[in-house]
């Protein structure tokens, strides 16, 4: 997956070309034939470890929606679908690290392996808090999987399983990640410019559950 992580950065200007419009709100984009294939290969290294087993997949709502319905189409195993919904908030752009659980798992986990998925992870201090949570519950196994790792962000002590990119740390939007709930179905992942924010340079993202 090495190769797939360099391609984030340099690949998809010309997603940025679909039209004046989207031209002038992103500076770089990485476009859907892209992320299907990712899935693919992804999906193909969750069914060999998972071979035999019934695996529980849990997504962190929202951003994680359009992302897990393409990778579940190409999963090979038995496989349950459940979702949690966290926040970590705080003041302006930044996370305090404050988890709130604003809808638990339906699925009794206990005794199951779960695999979370997820769309970005930053500083992973939400993920951290939900794997301890859910090991309370008495899970099997946890194991994490996104589509987009930014790492150079990360403060907490999580291991991420299945990565698709590893992504710079700049305020991304599209297939599935929104800005107040804007460009969430957008068929592409692009850098959003400051103007479409309101700020004169860029500001960093932060994830709410990640």
């Amino acid at each position: 997956m090495s190769k797939r992580h360099s391609q984030f950065a340099h690949t998809a200007g010309s997603a940025c070309r679909l039209s004046s419009w989207l031209s002038a709100f992103y500076t770089c984009c990485y476009v859907l034939a892209f992320f299907l294939c990712v899935c693919r290969e992804l999906a193909a290294e969750i069914s060999r470890d998972y071979a035999g087993r019934k695996v529980l997949c849990v997504g962190l709502l929202t951003g994680c929606f359009v992302f897990l319905s393409d990778l579940l189409r190409s999963l090979l195993v038995a496989y349950e679908v459940d979702f949690m919904v966290v926040s970590s908030y705080g003041s302006g752009t930044t996370s305090s690290g404050s988890v709130k659980m604003k809808k638990d798992m339906s699925i009794d986990p206990k005794g199951r392996d779960v695999l979370i998925i997820e769309d970005l992870i930053d500083t992973g201090k939400t993920l951290e808090w939900i794997v301890a949570h859910l090991k309370t519950k008495g899970v099997e196994s946890v194991r994490l999987c996104c589509l987009l790792d930014k790492k150079e962000r990360r403060t907490a002590n999580v291991h991420v399983d299945y990565v698709g990119f590893t992504c710079p740390d700049e305020f991304v939007v599209g297939y599935g990640m929104d800005f107040a709930e804007q460009y969430r179905c957008l068929p592409f992942v692009g850098v959003l410019a400051p103007h479409a924010y309101g700020a004169s340079e860029p500001i960093t993202q932060t994830n709410n559950s990640a």
